[in-house]
């Protein structure tokens, strides 16, 4: 279980690995499905280059519904919550 930055404060999240992609060592997607604050719904995609720099993504509402959509069949496994 992850954790997204919404409205000043961090929100526990569904995580999932995906198919690493060219380039890339890790690939994680973590999702807010609704901010108790504000009601966003929060995507955001993080990558380990093969020189261990971190690139992420991140998308809100709509676009972040699609982004999801366009990931899910690249989803190895769901991580478990680690607490």
């Amino acid at each position: 279980m992850g954790y997204i930055h919404c409205c000043g404060a961090l929100h526990k999240t569904r995580s999932y690995c995906i198919v690493p992609q060219e380039n890339f060592t890790m690939c994680e997607v973590d999702i807010l499905s609704k901010c108790p604050v504000c009601g966003h719904t929060v995507v955001q995609l993080t990558r380990v280059c093969k020189d261990n720099s971190i690139s992420v993504i991140r998308k809100v509402n709509k676009k972040a519904r699609d982004f999801f959509v366009k990931l899910k069949n690249q989803i190895l496994y769901k991580k478990m919550n680690q607490g």
